[in-house]
């Protein structure tokens, strides 16, 4: 008999202890393997050890202190299942300083849910079975908090443990509170919450593919990483988070800093924010209502790639994707550039260059498709610079207006199969110094810089408007048809200088007050036209065929040979003063 406590039967039948409150010198062991251990006062000790050998009720809310004159504490072993009286309203709290550890071998709240656990101090703790609580909170741990199965709590405590390192191997689910883990974490569980907030508050390592779910009920909340993120095999664990419509995202440290994460998906998230380098073989975001950002580098290695659905997107750093295609699904800052090993880059929302930028998807390969399905746009007047690489096999698409808000700076294709502008498209220059197939610009085209248009390639077609300001001229190496459509008339302040040996079909008039217009292969003029320049010569034949020509200019050289120009209408050849033309019969 120790004061304070009453032991029941003893022997191998079922008996009970009833503990009213309990304070010991030396380490002791409750022993009731077939009865009951009823808890219902405080327990103390002067630093030494308790065995709760038996099936425990709490009937109070209980302290366990084994501190009491040694701070550094000892052991408490409840080596049978733990349940409450009243579910969810006896807690028990422990501090067993520095030294302590606090071992719960099989279930806690199993059958009677306990109330707030709460320890103070503990070295080690270790539940090894499921574990059910109203809430649950650890002020301070020296050394590893382990809970090797499921973690429940409903209860507005919901989860807080600050420890020197935390293990979690089964699903941690609160549906009461927010869940907060300040140390540490092998993350082996899944966890789940009702709109409520889950905080890694140190370095997290994903061991098997894990989710986290804050939108099992209601809005959802947020879901933050403080620290590095990582996983234990290189790619292989893959993270999926719903923060729901209401729960933002935080990547603060690096992620695959060390160890690449797999697949990271995002179900929903309001914003999204990765502070730090995103290293991962995947990234798939299918929802979101508000932005998200990568301030840094996001690197991809994954046949997946890489896709993005959100009501705004910023980049910050170079995106590149080794191994999947690109796409961005909504208006996107882009302030990073794009590298992709023949995958395909697309931006289905209005883009926003933010500095110069580049996308190649031809640092490995062939190339493939670039394709910016609305409109594009700099930040400042003729300040932002696009160079584009799609390689031999991509094309480049253009489908809205380019420049249309605030002109581009130098646009630079370096080489691709098909270019297609099917809007306006506004930039301080253009060069292209490669193209496979077919350049076409379906809207206005229209340059400010003494750069001018440039372009070699194969074949070049201008179906509208066509104005280079600033003395920039256009220069054009076709191996193709070059096409001055119908109703494209070219207003070229620089000159246009033709020097491929592809043909070239003229159906509207050229304007190059004072500058040279020249062709070097054979031209074909579609409709009536004037070309007005400071001297204009043709160094291959020019055929008219019907239509009317007017040629304006100080100096007109046609220097294809005899009978290099042919038609059967009228041809006008008129000098740099009023009235000194002369018109003569194309025959």
């Amino acid at each position: 008999t120790v004061a304070g406590v009453t032991i029941g039967r003893v022997g191998t039948g079922a008996h009970e202890f009833n503990i009213g409150s309990l304070s010991v010198t030396y380490p002791i062991t409750f022993a009731a393997p077939n009865g009951l251990i009823r808890l219902s006062g405080d327990v103390t000790t002067t630093g030494d050890a308790l065995v709760f050998n038996g099936t425990v009720r709490l009937d109070a809310t209980v302290s366990i202190n084994t501190t009491s004159g040694s701070p550094a504490g000892a052991n408490v072993t409840f080596a049978s299942t733990l349940n409450a009286l009243n579910a969810g309203v006896q807690g028990l709290t422990l501090n067993l300083g520095t030294g302590g550890d606090a071992a719960f071998d099989t279930a806690v709240g199993a059958t009677t849910r306990l109330g707030a656990v709460n320890v103070a101090n503990a070295r080690n703790l270790t539940a090894a079975a499921a574990f059910n609580a109203a809430s649950f909170s650890q002020a301070a741990g020296q050394g590893l908090t382990s809970f090797l199965s499921t973690l429940n709590l409903n209860g507005a405590g919901g989860l807080s443990i600050t420890s020197a390192s935390i293990s979690l191997g089964g699903t941690v689910t609160s549906t009461g509170g927010s869940v907060a883990f300040n140390g540490p974490t092998s993350l082996a569980g899944n966890v789940i919450t009702n709109s409520h907030a889950v905080a890694f508050n140190g370095a997290t390592t994903l061991v098997g593919n894990r989710s986290i779910n804050t939108a099992n009920a209601g809005a959802g909340a947020n879901v933050t990483f403080a620290s590095t993120l990582n996983g234990t095999a290189d790619s292989a664990q893959n993270l999926t988070i719903n923060a729901g419509t209401a729960g933002d995202v935080a990547f603060t440290g690096a992620v695959g800093g060390t160890t690449r994460l797999g697949a990271v998906t995002i179900t929903n998230a309001d914003d999204l924010t990765a502070s730090a380098a995103f290293n991962a073989l995947s990234f798939l975001q299918s929802a979101g209502q508000g932005l998200t950002r990568f301030l840094s580098t996001l690197n991809l290695t994954g046949a997946s790639g890489g896709s993005i659905t959100t009501a705004s997107i910023s980049l910050g750093g170079t995106v590149t994707s080794t191994g999947g295609p690109l796409a961005f699904n909504a208006p996107t800052s882009l302030g990073g550039n794009i590298v992709t090993n023949s995958r395909t880059v697309a931006f289905n929302g209005p883009v926003t260059l933010v500095g110069n930028r580049s996308i190649t998807t031809a640092n490995s390969g062939s190339g493939a498709n670039v394709t910016f399905a609305s409109t594009l746009n700099g930040t400042t007047d003729a300040a932002q610079s696009l160079t584009i690489n799609a390689g031999t096999a991509g094309d480049v698409t253009f489908t809205g207006a380019v420049g249309g808000t605030t002109r581009l700076g130098a646009i630079a294709i370096t080489n691709a199969r098909n270019v297609t502008a099917s809007a306006a498209f506004r930039a301080l220059s253009f060069a292209q110094a490669a193209g496979q197939a077919a350049t076409t610009f379906n809207g206005i085209l229209d340059t400010s810089g003494a750069a001018g248009f440039a372009f070699t390639g194969a074949a070049l077609t201008f179906n509208d408007d066509v104005t280079t300001s600033g003395g920039g001229a256009i220069s054009v190496a076709n191996s193709g048809l070059f096409t001055i459509a119908s109703g494209a008339p070219v207003n070229a302040s620089g000159g246009l200088s033709q020097s491929g040996a592809g043909p070239v079909s003229i159906g509207a008039n050229i304007t190059a007050a004072g500058t040279p217009i020249s062709f070097a292969g054979p031209v074909t003029f579609a409709q009536p036209v004037e070309l007005v320049g400071g001297s204009i010569t043709f160094l291959s034949t020019a055929a008219a065929s019907s239509n009317a020509l007017t040629l304006t200019a100080d100096e007109i050289d046609l220097l294809g040979g005899a009978n290099s120009f042919s038609g059967s209408s009228s041809l006008l050849l008129a000098g740099g003063c009023a009235g000194c033309g002369t018109e003569e019969d194309a025959a």
